[in-house]
């Protein structure tokens, strides 16, 4: 797939992606009332937060060696899901770390907000990571298509758990940050970095023509002395 027909499908499915976004937080403002809708952001705002803050660059980064050693593709997607694996463990104890400062509780206590919902979004931010990492991964390999189909799975799985759950099950705010976090982990389990690469494809360039008189019989008369 060329660049420009690649671009033009990312738009598309850009522009599909934040549709759904739309979509699943007039469901959710809806179907939990102003104090829930408000609950709700700052459960997802924490875990958001520390995952970006903690990041280190590593989904770019993931692109970026994939592209540029895509002979290794498989070794180094498998590596660096690993490393985002440990990363996000360490994200894990940085918040344990932060929940034991009593001015952190009395402010999730003051905003009513149940600990336990923060920690369980907290103990996912591992396979969030590593399926950050697999979208990066796919990425690199200018595997466009499927990069797009693996960037709908998070928003097209979030409406649909919500609708689901939190509209026709009634669960209420307890389940709706769930419901985004386990749409975002889908993609952990996306075979394409770890197929084959692709064979490259011949170079467009033809191969140098030598200069010298002895590569071309009909000049050798003229260049014999």
């Amino acid at each position: 797939m060329g660049l420009a027909r690649g671009t033009s499908i990312t738009l598309v499915t850009r522009a599909l992606a934040l549709l759904i976004g739309i979509a699943s937080s007039v469901i959710l403002a809806r179907a939990l009332g102003p104090a829930g809708r408000g609950e709700y952001a700052l459960i997802v705002l924490i875990p958001a937060l520390l995952q970006f803050v903690g990041g280190f660059g590593l989904e770019p980064s993931v692109t970026y060696l994939v592209a540029k050693r895509s002979h290794e593709a498989r070794e180094i997607a498998f590596t660096l899901v690993v490393a985002s694996l440990a990363l996000g463990l360490l994200l894990v104890g940085v918040y344990a770390l932060v929940t034991a400062v009593p001015a952190y509780l009395r402010y999730l206590q003051a905003a009513a907000v149940d600990p336990s919902l923060v920690w369980i979004l907290i103990a996912l931010l591992p396979l969030t990571l590593a399926a950050q990492s697999v979208v990066a991964a796919i990425l690199g390999l200018e595997r466009y298509r499927t990069y797009n189909v693996a960037t709908l799975i998070t928003p097209v799985a979030n409406l649909a758990l919500l609708l689901a759950l939190v509209v026709a099950l009634h669960l209420g705010v307890g389940t709706s940050p769930y419901c985004w976090r386990w749409s975002s982990c889908c993609t952990s389990a996306w075979p394409a970095p770890w197929s084959p690469p692709p064979p490259p494809e011949s170079s467009a360039w033809p191969a140098p023509r030598s200069s010298c008189c002895a590569c071309r019989p009909a000049a050798q008369a003229t260049c014999r002395p």
